[in-house]
């Protein structure tokens, strides 16, 4: 789940830095910390972790600090597991997961409800 989630993040961030700068933003206010629900830093990016062959876990676990870093409310969740060990996590494996994720965008326009909670609603709505 934090590998989908990470990379959840990072399409989020890129959509709405893109919005921003439609809306008349030049890059750099666009890359104001206050202007996003979570920030991503540079360090951070989802291309930084799929580029990693090896030691993947630890990149993950480096990546998820700098996001936990970043973002205060995000403490303790990114973090709760250790992706560093190969007997647990194997860079091979690590590695596949990743790439499945590196094709499909999960920005709010890709998907067809953006939010666990739009979600319930609608199943509220329908009477579920």
């Amino acid at each position: 789940m934090t590998i989908l989630f990470l990379k959840r993040l990072n399409d989020r961030f890129e959509e709405n830095i893109e919005d921003l700068i439609k809306e008349g933003k030049s890059e750099k206010q666009a890359n104001q910390v206050f202007r996003h629900d979570f920030f991503v830093p540079s360090e951070a990016k989802w291309e930084k972790v799929s580029s990693v062959r090896s030691k993947v876990g630890e990149k993950i676990d480096q990546v998820c600090k700098v996001l936990e870093k970043a973002n205060p409310k995000l403490e303790g969740v990114l973090t709760n597991t250790r992706y560093s060990d190969p007997r647990t996590y194997p860079d091979d494996r690590l590695a596949n997961l990743i790439s499945h994720f590196n094709s499909p965008r999960l920005r709010n326009f890709d998907l067809e409800k953006e939010d666990i909670d739009d979600v319930r609603k609608n199943l509220k709505e329908k009477g579920f």
